[in-house]
Order: C-alpha cells, then structure tokens, then sequence
C-alpha cells in the first residue's frame, strides 16, 4: 500500500527537514537584521520534521503490530501521535513566519528610512520567543471537539490528520496552503514594482536603511519561498483530480501536501538562500573558513 510505503519515507524526509534548518541556524545563530527572518522559518522546519520522524515510526510501529484496523477515540491520539500536536503548530508558525516576511518586505519599501529603527523590534530572538509563544494558542481550539467528542465517536488508530483536528481548521489550514503563496507571490510582485517606481523617482542614493543589493535580494527570496510553495501544493493537488480523486489517494493527501512542502521548500532553502542571498553566502564561506583554519591549528599542533 502507498501509505504503508509514505510511513517508510517520511522519517528520511524529516531528517532532511531537520539537518537543513539546522546547517540554517548554526550559519545564521550570530546574524542580525533581515537574515534573522530566515531562522524563525529554520526553527518551524525543524520541529515539522521532527513531527515527519515521529509521524514515520508511529505508523511502521501500528502497521507492524497489525494495530492498523483498531478503532480508538480522538482523544488517544493526542498522546498515541504527537506529531499531531506538532503539526498543528507548525502549521501556525509556517503562516505566521510567510505574514512576518511580506510584512517586512512591505514595510521596507514604503518607509525605507524608518526601516531600520522599525525592523529592530521584530527581527530579534526575543520576538521570535514571541511569535512561537503565540502560536502555541492555536493547540486548544484545534483540538477542542477532539477532546469533548462524543464517546461513541471513533477513528483509525493510524490517527490520521484530518479525522482528529477540528474540521474547521483543516479547512483553513488547506485554505492557507493553497492560497497565501499564491497571494504572497503577487504581494512581492507588487513591493517589487513599488520598488522600481520608487527608484525611478528618486536618487541611487536615496537614504535606503538596508544595501539595494539586500533589497532586492530579500525580495526574490520571499517570491521564491513562495513560488515553491505553491508548486509543492499545485504538483499534489493536480496529482489528485488526475487519478480521478482516488480513495486512497484522497485519504493520504495531507501526507503528501506536506512532504511535497517539505521538500520543495524546507529542503531546498539553504541552496536558495546560498544562490540568492549574499549575506548568507558570505557568513557560509566564513563559517567553513573560520572551521578550516581551527581544524588546520588541531593539526600542526599535533604535529608539533
């Protein structure tokens, strides 16, 4: 069966999730200013994939035990499949990080001098303990009627997604994956344009608080966040009206949104901010450097 195959592959997805925040993180932990957007995403992508890794193995554990046909009440699988909990939160923090990214976007260009004192408020550790602190409050109405069922109510002890969350917010949680890259996509469209009238109108050296360079660099990035977003959905979604809405394939559709997004744009976002973003190629090659030189003195040291 596909999803006996999907629990197999999502650990491997996870770990991938996992070591790609991860390498963002440890290039990015001392950075301040526009790249520090980038680890609020890294910090989201590391607990999605940890929620792939707990995900894979609890599925391999009840396929194996032959526990796959057991009928248990929602409430179980909060403790049974943590990585129910996980996701949920996840699925705030993804939306709310994109929201934070065209804001900041936004924010530069229409006031470009003010930028800088401005940014300082939200582009800090402490307002991303804020943003993900907050998100944490989406775990009670999400899983409110889980809780209060009926005791009569029962679901498959695979404890999929969507028969556990409330119903509502599996709504939006798809409205959201299908549509605000979409909407991101021509919001970042539309700062860019903002930016080229801007620039027409002005001097090069108009008084910008960030490098023209990182502007349209930042720019790019949100689009292509974006952009990979939607094809991770779109490439699922067609995949989907393709096989004429097969039972199977409808039942395990929030598996593949989320390792198509996993993949597409957790995964790949360190090649992009490296192709794209010249800070963080920068503190790349003074991070390897910095290790090379450390790992040379090791050397002659022993040597000595």
């Amino acid at each position: 069966m596909l999803e006996d195959v999907l629990y197999e592959i999502l650990p491997v997805v996870g770990f991938a999730s996992i070591l790609s925040a991860v390498f963002v993180l440890a290039i990015l932990w001392k950075v301040k200013r526009n790249p520090r957007i980038f680890m609020f995403f890294a910090v989201s992508d590391v607990i999605n994939g940890v929620a792939f890794v707990i995900c894979g193995f609890y599925g391999v554990f009840v396929t194996m035990t032959g526990a796959g046909n057991e009928l248990i009440h929602p409430s179980f699988c909060l403790f049974r499949a943590p990585h129910l909990l996980l996701w949920a939160y996840t699925d705030t923090t993804e939306v709310l990080c994109i929201l934070l990214f065209l804001f900041d976007r936004t924010l530069q260009i229409l006031v470009p001098k003010d930028y800088g004192k401005i940014s300082k408020a939200y582009l800090t550790l402490k307002f991303g303990m804020i943003l993900f602190g907050g998100a944490m409050m989406g775990f009670i109405p999400t899983f409110f009627e889980t809780i209060t069922a009926n005791s009569t109510v029962t679901v498959n002890a695979l404890c999929r997604f969507e028969q556990v969350v409330l119903p509502q917010f599996y709504d939006l949680r798809l409205f959201f994956i299908e549509w605000l890259p979409f909407i991101g996509m021509l919001w970042t469209i539309l700062v860019f344009l903002i930016y080229l009238i801007r620039q027409s109108k002005q001097r090069w050296s108009y008084n910008w608080s960030e490098e023209i360079v990182d502007t349209k660099q930042m720019i790019a990035l949100a689009f292509l966040r974006c952009l990979f977003a939607e094809a991770a959905v779109q490439m699922i979604l067609i995949n989907v009206k393709l096989t004429n809405n097969a039972n199977e394939i409808v039942m395990l559709r929030d598996f593949l949104l989320r390792a198509s997004l996993a993949l597409l744009v957790s995964v790949l976002s360190p090649g992009i901010y490296m192709l794209i973003s010249t800070p963080f190629a920068d503190r790349v090659g003074s991070t390897f450097n910095a290790y090379g030189k450390d790992t040379e003195r090791k050397w002659q040291s022993a040597g000595e």
